[in-house]
Parts: structure tokens; C-alpha cells; sequence
């Protein structure tokens, strides 16, 4: 038996994505590290925190993760539901991305010929109104 996936981040509501394997992460909002197999959409913020040294008490690195969060989460919104996970992450990386070259000046490799391998096994899927839709396999 399952355990069911919680909606959302219990601290600020936004979607969660579900790793793998545990790691280390950072929550945007309080700072706090912990050990978990579950990102929050914040993980964008999360990643300029980290490759700026950010903490809660930085002025610029502070902004700037905010920044890059509520980007990530503007590209989210702006294609709509139903909610899609990898969407949702693949779109928030190719805008990381972009944010990076823009503000920091690092270029970050993203492959924008990206196609879903999920669409078929995914029953929600919006096949063509999706950026990563491929066609049927």
C-alpha cells in the first residue's frame, strides 16, 4: 500500500514535487535545512539562495531567491491546470535558467528540444497545449 502525496507545502501551499530519495533542502521562507524526498515549487528560490549564500538575514541574495520564486511560479500559473508536475518543474528550470544568465551572469545548460517521455501514461495531460508535448508514442 501507498502513502498518499500531500497537495501542497504545508508551510506556504504551493505545489510539492516528489524527488526520488531523500536530500537536503532549504525551506525559501524560514531558512530552516532539513532532510526530505519532497520540494516545494519554492525550489527555484531555494537554488539562488543557495548559489548566492543567501539566509533570511541577506538583503540582495534574499530578493533575489524571492525573485526567482515567484518567477517560477508566474511561468507556472500563466499555462494553467490541471497541475502537472513535470511541467511545472521543467518549466521552472528553463526559467531558472534564464534567470541565472540574466542576473547573475551564468549560463546554465537546458535542453529546449525537451520532450515529455509521460504524455501517454498521464491521463490529465494537455497533449498539444503542452510546451514538452511530443505527440503519441
Amino acid at each position: 500500500m501507498t502513502t498518499p502525496h500531500q497537495a501542497g507545502c504545508l508551510i506556504c501551499g504551493r505545489d510539492l514535487v516528489y524527488m526520488d530519495s531523500p536530500e537536503e533542502v532549504t525551506c525559501s521562507l524560514c531558512g530552516e535545512r532539513t532532510l526530505a524526498d519532497v520540494r516545494c515549487a519554492a525550489g527555484t528560490g531555494i537554488f539562488i539562495a543557495l548559489i548566492t549564500g543567501s539566509t533570511p538575514l541577506a538583503t540582495e541574495a534574499w530578493r533575489l531567491s524571492n525573485e526567482m520564486t515567484a518567477r517560477a511560479l508566474s511561468v507556472i500559473a500563466r499555462h494553467g491546470g490541471p497541475r502537472c508536475c513535470k511541467r511545472d518543474s521543467w518549466l521552472a528550470i528553463r526559467d531558472a535558467a534564464g534567470f541565472c544568465r540574466e542576473k547573475l551572469g551564468i549560463t546554465l545548460p537546458f535542453n529546449e528540444e525537451h520532450v515529455c517521455p509521460f504524455s501517454a501514461i498521464k491521463r490529465e495531460c494537455r497533449r498539444q497545449a503542452c510546451l514538452f508535448y511530443g505527440g503519441e508514442e
